[in-house]
């Protein structure tokens, strides 16, 4: 992949966020050269991208250390590039995703051509839930004939899923896409964030075979 495209015109001694997933992952060991990977500093958002980093010999920052991120770099499970909308958080990172995001002057998001849409109907959008708050959520779920499920853990073991900060997730399907009704889920008690991204200036790139295009 061509990922010259996205970084060419960066200056250096970035703060840069990262991202969670495969194609973050591919963008970190086909693009991050070893001068690259010294030039800037890195604030991952899953245990697994500081893993990765850490390979590289990066030198990788905290949430916490780190006020404020020049770039934050990611991949998305659905997007809208007409409006520059995503639907993240299929792979479970979601709290420490949206927090880079919105800690960020602008967002790069990656994705591949099957993950570009016109619309966001008939999708989940995961929402992490504190543990203690899943009944008053799937209550208010309930009572507006909203569909959802509570992830499940994989591989064959029984259980919810249970994210890096310990919180659940709730995949909620919505028919036709509301922005108010992901509103006011955002705002019930217990909801820590939900897996709309469209707060940020983002730059979309799609990649198709070897081509990156905007």
């Amino acid at each position: 992949m061509k990922f010259e495209k996205i970084f060419g015109e960066q200056a250096s001694s970035l703060v840069i966020g990262i991202g969670t997933g495969k194609t973050v992952t591919s963008i970190i060991e086909n693009y991050f050269s070893e001068d690259f990977v010294k030039k800037h500093k890195f604030v991952p958002s899953s245990l697994d991208s500081e893993t990765l980093l850490k390979k590289f010999d990066a030198t990788v920052l905290s949430l916490f250390s780190a006020e404020a991120l020049d770039i934050y770099v990611d991949s998305a499970d659905f997007v809208l590039p007409s409006k520059k909308w995503a639907i993240k958080g299929y792979g479970g990172a979601l709290f420490k995703e949206k927090i880079c995001y919105l800690k960020a002057k602008k967002a790069i998001l990656v994705v591949d051509s099957k993950k570009v849409v016109d619309k966001f109907d008939n999708l989940q959008i995961p929402v992490e839930v504190h543990p203690l708050a899943l009944g008053l959520v799937t209550r208010y779920l309930n009572s507006r004939n909203l569909p959802f499920s509570v992830r499940q853990t994989s591989a064959g073991k029984h259980g919810y899923a249970i994210t890096e900060n310990c919180n659940l997730i709730v995949d909620v399907k919505m028919e036709t896409f509301d922005t108010s009704s992901v509103m006011e889920i955002q705002q019930l008690v217990g909801v820590i964030c939900t897996g709309f991204f469209y707060e940020q200036e983002t730059r979309i790139y799609v990649f198709d075979k070897d081509e990156v295009y905007e």
